[in-house]
Parts: C-alpha cells; structure tokens; sequence
C-alpha cells in the first residue's frame, strides 16, 4: 500500500545517507593518513600509521555508553558483550537486535533501556563512528609505546620539527633526552628543517648546537641577578667556538663529531 512504499522509500534515502557518511568518514581516514605522509616523508626516523577506527577499549565504552545513555555501571553484562565485538559495524548491528528482540540482551532492564530511548539517540549510535589512532614506531620499528619517556619525547619533537614552516621557538628540547637521542632524532631534523624554517633554541647541550649546524649563536651571561648577551657571531667564530666548549656540555665533544660529519660528507660528495 502507500504507507509501505512511503517507508521503503525512506528507508532507502536513510541507507543512502549512512553510506554516505561510511564512505566521508572512511576518506577521512585516508587524508589522516596521507597527511602525516607528507610531513613525515623526509624523516626515516619516524613513523606514524593512522589504524582505523582504532579507538581504545576504555574510551569506546565511555562513549557507547554516552550516546546510549548508560551511565556509570549500568548494564554492565551488555556493555561488557559489546565491547568483545571489533567490527564497530557489527557492534551497531548488535545493539539494532537486542532493541528489536528483547530475547538478544542479556538483561532484559537493557532491552526495555534501549525501547525508551528517544529516536535522536539512537539515530546517533547509528551514525556514530569510533575514533582512529595511531602507532608511531621509531628507530628501525621499534613501538613507541614500549619507548622510555625520553624515545616519546624525542619522537614527538621530530614529528613537530617536521611540520610547518613558521618560526618554532623551543626551550631546552634536550630534557629528558640522552645524546644518543638528541643527535639520531632532533640534530638531524633541526639541520634538515632550518632552511625551511626559522629555529629558535635555548639550550644547554652543545649537539644541538654544534653539530644542529646554528647560523647563529647568542651566549647569555648572568651577572648581578641580571642576563645580558656577551656575544653573537656564528659557530665559524672562534670566541663563540671558545664560550661553547667552556659553558656547554660536551662542547669539545660536539665538535669533534662535527668535523668527523663534515669530512665524511666531503668524502661522499
């Protein structure tokens, strides 16, 4: 009859428009993807890989539970049944029976929950897609979730030296870094970056000084409770040379591991 077709015809606009958003938020993915390709792809140090719908276990459920009004610890046997199925597709599949069939839910209160539900929220679930995340290896594979804090630190400056072409202005990015580090994952970057951008760095290690290639290097000096600038001249100065291996850790060191670098580079040239 009429109000037949009028359904089916409703029901086929409304899979239409679901598809729709499947196939924008899937693109989404994609962009994610080529994005950090992009950023990343001069630094074979890092590596980041977008996994789709990779949201995690804990805040999937404070989510599923949000958009079906469960709160706290409500439903629990049901919420935890949910949460076992990784398709998130499958997952609304699942939520659409037990509203149907009040046999499917494992408490019944969730059954008669879900029926009282306004439409709006359900139509919300429906649509609802969980997050991405992300895995981000670093030196030749290994996870950065099994890295120390420094790896993660070190990790993330590189992404962020890698990205942009504005001024950057960091303070003391060697904290926490070991000079292993400093040197692998944030001196190459810096050298590889600073034509591009302008890099500012107040720092206390020499590495990133020296061998970060500074066109320009501002010594502070504190005197009566006050800084003022000594001198300023490139790293080719030899006072500036002098002042980095007398005030910077392993200035001399530094050094040396620069004119190694630059010998080799000639060699190779």
């Amino acid at each position: 009859d009429r109000y037949q077709a009028e359904l089916t015809q409703l029901n086929g606009k409304s899979k239409k428009i679901q598809d729709d958003i499947q196939s924008n938020r899937e693109q989404l993915t994609t962009d994610r993807q080529v994005f950090l390709d992009s950023v990343l792809q001069d630094n074979t140090d890092i590596k980041i890989k977008v996994l789709p719908y990779g949201e995690g276990k804990e805040s999937l459920e404070q989510k599923v539970r949000q958009i079906l009004q469960c709160s706290g610890d409500k439903y629990k046997k049901d919420i935890e049944a949910l949460m076992e199925i990784s398709d998130h597709k499958n997952l609304k599949n699942k939520v659409e029976g037990i509203s149907k069939d009040r046999s499917a839910a494992k408490d019944q209160r969730f059954y008669q929950h879900l029926d009282n539900l306004p439409q709006e929220s359900l139509s919300d679930f429906v649509l609802w897609h969980p997050q991405d995340n992300l895995k981000i290896t670093f030196d030749k594979g290994q996870d950065l979730k099994t890295g120390s804090a420094g790896q993660k630190c070190a990790a993330l400056l590189a992404f962020i030296l890698s990205y942009g072409d504005e001024p950057l202005l960091l303070d003391q990015p060697e904290d926490d870094l070991d000079n292993e580090l400093i040197y692998d994952l944030i001196v190459k970057q810096i050298r590889a970056t600073k034509n591009k951008r302008q890099i500012i760095i107040v720092t206390h290690n020499a590495n990133i000084v020296v061998n970060g290639n500074a066109e320009m290097v501002v010594p502070m000096t504190v005197e009566g409770g006050q800084s003022y600038i000594e001198k300023q001249a490139s790293i080719q100065n030899n006072d500036i040379r002098k002042k980095i291996c007398k005030v910077l850790e392993g200035g001399q060191k530094a050094f040396s591991q620069r004119y190694k670098r630059i010998h080799l580079e000639d060699e190779n040239a």
